[in-house]
């Protein structure tokens, strides 16, 4: 059986802690603390390193607690009083904005901004109150209050529409507002309304909506649930992370690579730090990412060379159970594309994996012949 490799937790001051709690308490800074127990990666380096009772509290903890940073330094074993509070929720936040940016750029310039960029206009309005005199705006359209001046705001990553109760540039130059990169109200084109060019259109959305309701109809059946999302722990627990929109945008794009929305989505399984996801579509089987959890070790599609699979382009499912060290490999289009559930420890309950596998390949055996 392959060895896991055990990652390390690199810290503020630029150390890569590999070995022991020892080394953790040494080169402690509460911010790395804080985003790696909300990412659940602090969770899963103790398990690595058998650090048991430890890794129990982590668990037990209520990332909404008043108190969970002096909880953290509890379970580590460091002097709370060392280090400043912080306030959890911003900092979660910020991960969040900083995951939803990497999803659509590679720029390192605009992902070390996430904390002065508004994605939506909550972000806006936290900006705004922290007296922020740049904001970047990375969404469709944000409400600009006139009043607050002596501001600069730069679209990035498209041309955000800006609602201004402002007339000119002219009033915006009173107030001292810069505007870079978006689409000011006075600014905006008019569709050309004297063309004669006739618009065909074509009307998919019964077809559409009879194809969902029937791809919903044999996931309630296979599932036994109606419900759309799944979320789990990095351990494979459920998650108790209640998801906001925003949160299921991110982890939408992440899933489908931003080629869906979730009008389109018949079932989403998804890790809640993002590490790995799968989703049924109205017309494909997306998998993002390695899942890791406590019945699986990998889950990948198309010998990772693709993450979307169109249900009309399957025309033959596998399930292989016969390995000696219980991987189950579900094969499509004679081994094209393949998906592989392989146990780390030989105490898991491997039905749970084997049951899952049944109920993927189920659906996407009955897909591939309701989608046309």
């Amino acid at each position: 059986m392959a060895r896991k490799v055990k990652f390390a937790l690199e810290m503020a001051d630029g150390t890569k802690v590999r070995n022991s709690l020892e080394e953790l308490r040494e080169h402690f800074d509460m911010e790395s603390i804080i985003s790696y127990y909300l990412s659940g990666k602090l969770l899963e380096w103790l398990e690595d390193r058998y650090y048991d009772d430890e890794a129990a509290k982590i668990e037990e903890l209520d990332k909404d607690s008043p108190n969970l940073n002096a909880q953290l330094c509890a379970i580590i074993g460091v002097d709370a009083s060392d280090f400043d509070a912080l306030d959890v929720e911003a900092l979660e936040r910020l991960n969040e904005k900083k995951v939803y940016l990497r999803q659509k750029t590679s720029d390192e310039s605009i992902i070390e901004n996430a904390m002065i960029t508004a994605i939506t206009q909550q972000d806006l309005a936290d900006l705004l109150d922290l007296e922020s005199p740049v904001i970047y705006l990375c969404g469709e359209k944000f409400n600009i209050p006139i009043r607050i001046e002596h501001k600069k705001y730069i679209g990035i990553l498209g041309t955000p529409k800006i609602e201004i109760r402002a007339t000119s540039d002219s009033d915006l130059k009173e107030k001292d507002i810069i505007f870079e990169n978006v689409e000011l109200p006075w600014n905006k084109t008019t569709p050309n309304t004297t063309s004669t060019t006739p618009i065909v259109t074509v009307d998919n959305d019964t077809i559409i909506n009879t194809q969902k309701k029937e791809l919903l109809d044999i996931k309630n059946m296979i599932w036994g649930s109606k419900n759309i999302w799944q979320v789990v722990a990095h351990s494979g627990k459920p998650s108790k992370k209640e998801l906001t929109n925003v949160q299921k945008k991110i982890y939408l794009n992440f899933v489908c690579n931003g080629k869906y929305t979730e009008d389109d989505i018949i079932h989403i399984y998804v890790v809640d730090d993002m590490s790995a996801g799968w989703a049924f579509t109205i017309d494909s089987f997306c998998v993002a990412g390695t899942i890791k959890d406590y019945f699986t070790a990998s889950m990948l599609l198309g010998k990772g060379k693709t993450s979307l699979l169109y249900y009309k382009d399957i025309t033959d499912i596998e399930i292989d159970h016969s390995s000696a060290e219980m991987t189950n490999i579900l094969y499509i289009n004679n081994s094209d594309y393949w998906l592989n559930c392989h146990y780390l420890k030989q105490d898991h309950n491997t039905n749970i994996s084997k049951n899952l596998m049944w109920k993927i390949s189920k659906f996407l055996d009955l897909a591939r012949v309701t989608v046309k």
